[in-house]
Parts: C-alpha cells; structure tokens; sequence
C-alpha cells in the first residue's frame, strides 16, 4: 500500500476510516521512552542538517505504513526498527525512498527509474560536492544548498532531477556527454573530468535561486562560498584518511620489505614498526596527518613516519597487551609451515622465504621461547629475511 492508496481508499471512505488506521499504526509503532531519548541525541551528534528527529521519526513511520511487509515487520520490533532505519538514514543520507520509486515508475518505464535512482541520482550527488569546490561563489554556494535539500529530502530532490533529465536529454551536449560514463567517485575526486558539463542539479538550482541569490551582495557569497569549501575539504581529507586506512588493514603496510628495511635503518623491530603503523592510523583517522587526494597505499608518507618518529613515542603501544599474536598462531605456524609460507607476500619469496633453513632459523628461537613472541608474525619474518639478506651482500675490504 502506497501512500496514494491510502489516500485514495479515504476517497471512497469516511474520513475517520484512514484517521482511526493512523492511529492503530501509530499505537502498534509506539517506541520506548528511551528510544526516543537515544535517538534525539544520536541526531544531534550524526544528524542531517534542517532535519530534527520528530523529522526523521515522521519519515520512518511513513516509510514503514504505507507498505503492508514493513508494517508487519516493524510491528515485531518497533525499537530495533526505528534505530536501525535511523542508523541507516543518516549512513545514507541521499538515499531515495522506496515510495518515490514507485511513484516514479508510475511515470516513468522501469529502465528510466533504475538508471536515475542507481546511476544518475549519485553521479548529480559527486557532481555537486565536487562543485563546492568551485572558484565561482554563486556555483560553490548553490552546490551545498542543494546537497542539504537532497539530504534532507532526497526523494523530492531525486523526482525534481528526473524531470530535468527529460529536459536535459532533448540538450545533445548533455544527451552525448561522456561524463555520464563516469563513476561518482571519480567525479567527485578527479580535478581532470567534466570543465565543461552542467549536471543536472546545477541546471535546476541556478534557475530556482536566482532571485534569492541575487538578493545576497558579492561580501555575504563570498564568505559562504568559502565556507563551503572548506566543508569539501574536510569531507575529502576523511575520504582519502578512511581509503588509506582500509588499505592498510587489508594489506598492512608493516609488511613491506622496503618499510622493513627503513625500520631496521633506524634501529627498531617488529614490534616497533607494527606499532607505528598503528599509530599512523590512528593519527590519519583524527586528520592529525593529511595525505594527498589520489594517495592509494601511504608507502612514502609511512616511511617518512617511520624515520621521524622517535622509538620513545611508541612505548606505550608495545606492551604485552598489544600482541596481536596468540599461543594457537603460533602454533598454527608450527603445525602448518608450508601453510604459513605460502601465505606470505610475493616479495618475500624473493628473499628466500621457502628455503627450509632460513625458515627454522627464525622459528626455532620463538618455539622454543628463547624470544618472545612478536605482535606480528609476518611482519617478524620480514625483517628476519631483510636483516639475512643484508648479512649475504659481499663487503670489500679496502
């Protein structure tokens, strides 16, 4: 049941009919005091700008009434409903509700509304925060007067672009634009893309806000334009710290033969290292270390950590209670050598990390506890490997 239903049954019925459903709906989504309480803190510190949380209460049950599956489902739980749809509102804020879908596909065939709402509604969102940006005031500031209608409201927001786009597509700079085939990452990031093209929201926007904008003098634009671009880059900074670090905890940079062998110039072990890197995570995640927009895996910017972080800023992250290594890992690698070997990285493989005698002769000192366990055993054999690989470089005697 949609919301057109129900206001079209109250067409044919008394009034009271769809007044007494409401409040049946409202008594069996009824949410705990302290649900309420929670959530009106939890939009205060994650929120959406212009929405409260009667707003967004308001929004969930509308959600959650006009379809018969969600209502039943929620009636089991109203609670872990309402705080799961919260957490993922303000996750998502541009997403599009599943009511604006289907009153577009009203209006629309299918294939128009899925690359609209998948494709097209998420290219115009990048568009925009790119365009915060932008050196002309009017467009910096436009961008983000459209970024907090469409988070606050994105399904009027989305339905407002789709009759642009029927517009837009009798435009064949628009209609045959290869920036349609770009992805929203790469348009919000990429400074080498899109000079010329005029998305949709900025199409939209200049027109719906020309006579309030030109009510605002070149002083006020200017400083809100400002403003607004230091909010894109903050939000990229977040975006390149979050990337950074999800890289390293797929592939931890500890790792690397060559920050190996940056750490041993240095003086420090494994222990050390992997708490360094824990710290330059750390340090990404508070934007206390910037990096640069197009930075992958920070090898050099790590490396440069680990030559100018003294030894003594690290003690705190060394302790026993930071070893990431239990009794069973090690004796999994006991157990399964070749498993273990295997599993290593490439690089490793070139500094004789199979030869059965290199292995043993890091091993055997740790199973037999003569040193203690290291916080990482990968990284430990990594620098095992560098520090005999060093002792193998023939020397000359002058």
């Amino acid at each position: 049941m949609s919301v057109e239903t129900i206001q079209s049954e109250a067409t044919f019925h008394a009034p009271e009919v769809l007044a007494n459903f409401l409040l049946e709906q409202r008594e069996r989504l009824r949410l705990k005091a302290e649900t309420r309480a929670f959530s009106v803190e939890f939009v205060q510190t994650n929120g959406i700008t212009g929405m409260s949380e009667p707003d967004l209460h308001m929004e969930w049950f509308n959600d959650v009434v006009c379809d018969a599956s969600r209502r039943a489902s929620a009636a089991q739980d109203p609670d872990g409903s309402y705080r799961a749809w919260l957490a993922q509102r303000v996750r998502d804020p541009f997403a599009v509700s599943y009511r604006t879908y289907d009153k577009m596909k009203r209006r629309w065939n299918i294939e128009s509304v899925n690359l609209m709402i998948n494709v097209v509604w998420h290219q115009e969102i990048a568009w925009a925060q790119r365009t915060r940006l932008s050196p002309d005031d009017r467009d910096a500031f436009l961008a983000n007067l459209f970024l907090v209608a469409a988070a606050k409201d994105p399904s009027r927001e989305c339905l407002r672009l789709a009759e642009a786009r029927e517009l837009a597509a009798q435009d064949p700079a628009y209609a045959t634009a290869i920036e349609h085939d770009f992805p929203p990452g790469q348009i919000r990031m990429d400074p080498n893309i899109g000079a010329r093209f005029v998305p949709l929201w900025l199409r939209t926007y200049r027109f719906q806000t020309a006579e309030r904008l030109n009510t605002m003098n070149g002083t006020q634009m200017m400083h809100l334009a400002e403003k607004v671009r230091q909010m894109e880059k903050q939000e990229r900074r977040v975006i390149v710290a979050e990337r950074a670090v999800a890289a390293c905890r797929r592939n931890p940079i500890s790792r690397m033969i060559g920050v190996i062998s940056v750490a041993i110039e240095v003086g420090w072990d494994a222990d050390l290292l992997v708490a360094a890197e824990q710290l330059f995570l750390e340090k990404l995640l508070k934007g206390e270390l910037t990096l640069a927009p197009d930075t992958g895996l920070p090898y050099t910017e790590f490396t440069q950590f680990v030559r100018t972080t003294p030894a003594d800023a690290l003690t705190d992250l060394t302790g026993p209670e930071f070893n990431l290594t239990s009794e069973a890992d090690l004796f999994s690698v006991v157990a399964d050598s070749r498993g273990f070997v295997n599993a290593l990285p490439d690089n490793y493989h070139n500094l004789g990390a199979a030869e059965v005698e290199v292995f043993r002769a890091w091993l055997a000192p740790l199973a037999t506890r003569k040193r203690a366990v290291p916080r990482d055993l990968v990284v430990d054999y990594g620098f095992h490997l560098v520090a005999q690989s060093f002792r193998r470089i023939p020397t000359f005697n002058g």
